[in-house]
């Protein structure tokens, strides 16, 4: 028995050695464990001829797996038993070289001395057997050498490792792709064939190259556009984009996205022989994105090919750019009426209209016109009062004013209609009304229980509020300031020795100086210092997310829901920080002079509606109902 434990001790540190796979190791072990409690019980030395009578007993009862390492097993302790070492025919880490090409071999001989350098030993043994495998597969598969390769033979391949383990399948791409990426370093495959093995998963295959009939006759049709070059241009437009990428300090995971989405677009033209344009590529893309996995994902993608298809109609691409999958209901309108209104809008720009207002004419315009269409109308000659009347009372609005707004939109290009002789009466603008009902609201400010709720978050260190959000809600809570001049402010605004905020209100266009309380300074300094993104934009508030952007007025709005997100008053937006600020100042008896001057207004008006919310002050000054005929002895009579 001492000699068998020698051999078996010594086929294990051949395992060892050889960097055979940790299952592997543990069949063999399983196997020696079994045949030494044999030779135990049964009172043998150990002989291959005495191991082969026992492997013929238990090979009825045994799996077929575990029989196929068995066999292994006891054809290496055979070999050590015989010659003291295992023969190249029973090792399966070398036999694959034996069988290789000159050819092969030479390639395997010079990746190995290319890579000795930069892996471990024992980690360049493991790729070397995945390499020699790799080659045998091409052999087997009738290729000569390297340049016999092809796309099919390398999908065939990962098909081939498809029943191993996850991690042997693991390892076995990480090798082989690895001498795939030198090989097309040196130039002697293409780009496509060493990337290849990245990008098919084992339950979806090559699924960047399934594409219906129709969709390939329909790209077929394209190659011949203007627009369509190479594929390989898609990696110029892949690298200008992760430049901007980088310049904007995006999260590398966003350059990873395009560099997949360049790649998984480049195999599938490259391997049908297609040439890329835009339309091209999202014709592929429809075809493809049921395989995604999930909606951020899919999203993700398709902005890189927007992205991608920006750069190559204009040579760059604007980061900020939001890009709409569906098409704009604007853009569906039919020729007849899609022109005018498109020229009406053209005028409205040379105007010098801010985008806000442009948009709120192009939306206007847009739902007329598709009224008129749904109602079976084709050319705007047929439309009358009665048809503008009947859209009138239709056109649903959630308030009067915006129901105003949008009747103004409409008159005006009506009214241009008239002047561009394409309407057969040139005063139909006049059956729109034109004004609604005035009406007072009350003034709504945050609640004692909502004031205390808000502090206690803006205080908390352990608060889920962020630092930008705290100043965002100070400025607004003492100061009184608007959304729009809050995400507007610059860091030069603030005078830090005179604490002040000097700036231009968005809305009235008066310049302001005002007082900056220590409570809000200290928030836009712990901001700017701990939490603020390194950029050369001036403005304060930024985005968290690059390209680190000035935000919109609905941040202040979203601000205000994280410190309170059971607040829920319908039309009571983040502007209610600022009437509960004015309303502080005059509970606490401060001025109307004052209160005028602290929130930059240019009039009283806004300010008396303020004082209706002053409690304790309105009750001192009552007003009897006698005087106006209500009440006492002469309502009775």
């Amino acid at each position: 028995m001492n000699n068998y434990n020698v051999l078996v001790r010594k086929v294990m540190d051949f395992l060892d050695e050889n960097n055979y796979n940790s299952c592997t190791r543990r069949g063999i072990k399983s196997c020696f464990k079994l045949l030494s409690r044999y030779l135990e019980q049964s009172g043998y030395e150990y002989t291959p001829e005495t191991a082969d009578e026992w492997f013929r007993l238990i090979e009825p009862d045994t799996s077929v797996t575990y029989a196929a390492f068995y066999k292994s097993a006891l054809t290496k302790l055979r070999d050590m038993f015989e010659t003291g070492d295992i023969r190249d025919c029973n090792n399966g880490k070398t036999y694959a070289y034996t069988r290789l090409r000159e050819e092969f071999k030479s390639v395997y001989e010079a990746a190995s001395a290319h890579f000795q350098e930069s892996l471990s030993v024992s980690t360049l043994k493991g790729y070397q057997y995945y390499w020699r495998h790799f080659f045998v597969f091409l052999q087997q598969e009738g290729c000569e050498g390297i340049p016999d390769i092809s796309y099919d033979h390398l999908a065939r391949f990962h098909n081939s490792i498809a029943h191993r383990t996850k991690n042997d399948r693991k390892h076995t791409l990480i090798a082989v792709s690895m001498v795939l990426r030198w090989l097309y370093e040196k130039g002697c495959i293409i780009y496509g064939f060493s990337i290849i093995l990245h990008y098919i998963p084992y339950d979806l295959g090559c699924f960047w190259n399934d594409l219906s009939k129709s969709k390939q006759e329909m790209i077929s049709s394209l190659q011949e556009s203007a627009e369509a070059v190479p594929p390989d241009k898609l990696f110029g437009y892949c690298g200008s984009i992760k430049e901007i990428y980088k310049k904007y300090g995006y999260d590398p995971s966003a350059s990873d996205c395009i560099t997949r989405t360049t790649d998984m677009l480049f195999l599938f033209l490259d391997i049908n022989g297609f040439l890329y344009s835009p339309e091209i590529s999202f014709l592929w893309f429809e075809s493809v994105e049921s395989h995604f996995d999930d909606t951020v994902s899919l999203y993700a993608y398709r902005r890189a090919l927007f992205l991608i298809a920006e750069q190559h109609r204009n040579g760059y691409v604007d980061i900020k750019t939001r890009f709409r999958n569906a098409p704009a209901a604007f853009s569906m309108l039919p020729e007849w009426c899609m022109k005018p209104a498109d020229d009406f809008l053209y005028r409205k720009r040379r105007e010098g209209l801010k985008d806000s207002t442009l948009m709120s004419y192009r939306s206007a315009v847009c739902r007329f016109c598709t009224y008129l269409c749904e109602s079976g109308i084709h050319s705007f000659n047929d439309v009358t009062f009665s048809v503008i009347k009947t859209f009138n009372r239709q056109d649903g609005h959630r308030t009067p004013a915006g129901k105003n707004a949008y009747n103004g939109c409409i008159r005006k290009f009506l009214a241009y209609l008239g002047e561009q002789g394409l309407v057969d009466n040139s005063m139909l603008f006049a059956a729109l009304s034109s004004t609604y009902a005035p009406r007072e609201t009350i003034v709504v400010v945050l609640t004692d229980d909502e004031l205390t709720q808000l502090y206690e978050q803006i205080n908390r260190d352990d608060s889920s509020l962020t630092l930008r959000k705290k100043a965002m809600l100070l400025l607004g809570l003492k100061m009184g300031l608007r959304a729009s001049d809050i995400v507007s402010l610059e860091i030069g605004s603030i005078d830090w020795k005179n604490p002040s905020i000097r700036f231009v209100q968005k809305k009235t266009g008066v310049e302001v100086n005002l007082p900056m309380p220590a409570e809000v300074g200290n928030a836009l300094y712990q901001y700017i210092t701990k939490e603020r993104r390194q950029s050369p934009n001036p403005v304060i508030f930024l985005s968290e997310d690059a390209p680190f952007e000035p935000l919109d007025s609905t941040a202040c709005i979203r601000a205000l829901h994280s410190a309170l997100p059971e607040r829920s008053v319908p039309g009571s937006g983040f502007h209610v920080t600022r009437k509960t600020y004015a309303t502080q100042l005059l509970r606490n008896g401060v001025g109307v002079d004052m209160v005028i001057n602290a929130l930059g207004q240019r009039g009283d008006d806004a300010v008396d509606r303020y004082l209706c919310v002053d409690d304790e002050r309105m009750r001192l000054c009552p007003v009897s109902l006698l005087e106006y005929g209500i009440g006492g002895w002469s309502h009775e009579k």
